[in-house]
């Protein structure tokens, strides 16, 4: 019996293959505990058991996990446990880092590969902090070694400048100071003395330089051009250069134009001198086809002003004197701001969550397309419950697998997608969170004021072809759940989103009676009353619609329902007026027994 237990302590505890040394350490482990099992799975390690409960060595041997658990298993990086009934994990050193609270195993060990996800995002951030760190001194290290090369090679030319100036003054003096053959003592001694040599030398030093810039300068590059805009108040070209920086070139402004046009085949040539040790731009000479010269001197003084106008200017009112048989007109000319694209802020830069909302369930309705020709298409209701449905996986973190999106759904469709929540919220009992969403036509049944969601396949002259409200908020609000969130993007009225009656044979709208949610249920309706639920065409959603996601995106999903209602109902009937000059006003039902609890509860249950 005792043994049946040992073996049910562990799982996939293999005893094949054990090398002597393993065999030993068995042995001494044996002395320990009541029984020991050698695994080779996961790198290794020792089940051992004491009191009929479960523990673990290293492959040394020394204890890690303590005799406490009722069974042990081991995972790559992590060993999960069962303790009165509950699961938890620990990591390879035995500190506890998920406490037994979960009642399977399965559900367990989404956090556990949660968290191993997350070890290996942090490994590979790291790792990408390295190299980058990496990258960063290896460039620092080159532009140190760019700069040394730079130094060296200025002050290696310095050296050079310098012995060649000395050496040619040097060589100069030496010929000029001797004695001429047929020169008298007197008169040498008039022409060499220590006044005449200096300034002989301040000549030959002079000399020199120009002998070195005309020996090192005819394979000087003059660098890279750019002509830059006139500055016709100043009458001067911009000339940008890689190599000596900007150039100012006086052009008289009559002149600017050729000079520009001709800039191509300008012909250049530069002048030098030398400053501190080295060849510097003194002047450089623009000649064009012409003859004419403009120059660049470092010594001339020239200002060169960037002018930049904002022209804000009014529209431009023109009064156009028609002839006699012609009324006088105004015309105006102003701009307009025209938005490229047909994608709304709101879908794009859809928040990421990397919360985990995976016990929450929702289904999507979105009907846009109905088939009986008297019906009018429900504009952009398609691309609503596709954004919904980024929002739901990406901004409140549901996994795809919850999340049921039914484009033109028709009665049966309907039925189908309320049926899966129900059974799951049965399979959950009572720990799930759901949420419903539908943007379509919805229908009122004039003899009994009731409203029906309308299918793509339904008639709105027949209401027996929709579903009922009733039925929905009964099914929703009997499902053990621990909430229901409903989304309404539909007016129960009778006119669809443009305003027009889904019906010929109804001439004007119908003021529906409200139907109450049951349960934990809180329903958020696009419109009041006898209302319409407009489109927000500039947006390319409905305006309804268009709010709830604005509000997900700037709250990244953290949102109480309270802050979610305030925020569609300012904005929806401010809009509505403004966009459509008609009211469209939101509101919020909410089961009786949640009181005003319903206002704290969120759509992602999950932090991130």
């Amino acid at each position: 019996m005792k043994k049946m237990l040992f073996l049910a302590l562990f799982a996939l505890v293999a005893t094949t293959g054990i090398a002597q040394k393993d065999k030993t350490i068995i042995a001494e482990l044996k002395k320990k505990y009541d029984y020991v099992l050698y695994s080779k799975d996961h790198g290794g390690w020792y089940g051992i058991v004491s009191n009929e409960k479960a523990g673990a060595c290293d492959l040394q041997g020394n204890e890690i996990i303590p005799c406490k658990y009722d069974k042990l298993l081991k995972h790559d990086k992590y060993f999960v446990f069962k303790l009165n009934d509950k699961w938890g994990a620990a990591d390879l050193q035995g500190n506890e880092i998920i406490p037994p609270v979960h009642k399977q195993s399965a559900s367990l060990m989404k956090t556990v590969n949660q968290l191993i996800t997350d070890e290996i995002a942090q490994e590979k951030q790291l790792a990408e902090e390295k190299l980058l760190a990496e990258e960063k001194r290896l460039a620092e290290e080159k532009q140190l070694a760019e700069e040394k090369r730079l130094a060296e090679e200025k002050a290696a030319y310095k050296k050079t400048f310098e012995d060649y100036i000395r050496n040619y003054v040097q060589n100069a003096i030496n010929t000029w100071q001797k004695k001429g053959e047929f020169e008298k003592t007197s008169d040498w001694q008039d022409r060499v003395n220590e006044t005449t040599r200096k300034v002989k030398a301040a000549e030959l030093l002079k000399a020199a330089e120009q002998a070195f810039i005309a020996e090192h300068s005819s394979n000087l590059s003059l660098g890279n051009m750019t002509l830059g805009e006139y500055d016709a108040d100043n009458e001067v070209y911009l000339i940008q250069n890689d190599k000596y920086g900007d150039l100012l070139v006086p052009v008289p402004v009559a002149e600017a134009k050729l000079f520009k046009t001709q800039w191509k085949n300008i012909r250049k040539t530069p002048q030098y001198f030398i400053e501190n040790a080295d060849i510097a731009l003194a002047s450089m000479s623009f000649a064009v086809s012409d003859g004419k010269s403009y120059t660049y001197s470092n010594q001339a003084s020239l200002n060169y002003t960037r002018v930049n106008i904002d022209y804000n200017f009014d529209p431009i009112d023109i009064s156009i004197a028609s002839a006699p048989s012609a009324p006088k007109s105004n015309q105006k000319i102003s701009e307009v701001q025209i938005q490229a694209g047909t994608k709304a802020d709101v879908d794009m830069n859809i928040p990421t969550s990397s919360a985990n909302n995976d016990k929450t369930f929702a289904v999507i309705i979105a009907n846009e397309d109905y088939h009986e020709k008297e019906i009018s298409n429900v504009e952009f209701a398609a691309t609503d419950g596709e954004m919904f449905k980024e929002y739901c996986t990406k901004t409140l973190g549901i996994p795809a697998t919850n999340v049921h999106y039914k484009v033109n759904a028709t009665l049966n469709h309907i039925r189908s997608e309320i049926n899966w929540l129900t059974q799951v919220a049965k399979s959950y009992k009572g720990e799930a969170n759901f949420i419903f969403y539908y943007a379509g036509h919805g229908i009122p049944d004039e003899a009994s004021k009731t409203a029906y969601l309308l299918p793509v396949d339904g008639y709105g002259s027949d209401v027996k072809s929709g579903y009922s409200l009733d039925d929905l908020y009964a099914k929703l609000g009997d499902m053990p759940a621990q909430s229901v969130i409903v989304f309404l993007d539909a007016c129960f009225s009778g006119p669809g989103r443009d305003g027009s009656m889904l019906a010929s044979a109804r001439g004007v709208a119908t003021k529906t009676k409200s139907s109450t949610p049951t349960g934990n249920m809180v329903v958020f309706s696009a419109a009041s009353g006898d209302e319409t639920a407009y489109p927000y065409k500039e947006k390319g959603h409905g305006l309804f619609t268009y709010y709830l996601l604005k509000k997900l995106q700037e709250s990244k999903g953290d949102v109480t329902l309270g802050e979610l209602s305030s925020y569609i109902s300012t904005n929806v009937s401010r809009q509505s007026i403004v966009v459509n000059s008609k009211s469209q006003t939101p509101t919020v039902v909410s089961a009786p027994s949640l009181t005003s609890k319903w206002q704290n509860m969120k759509l992602r249950i999950t932090r991130d």
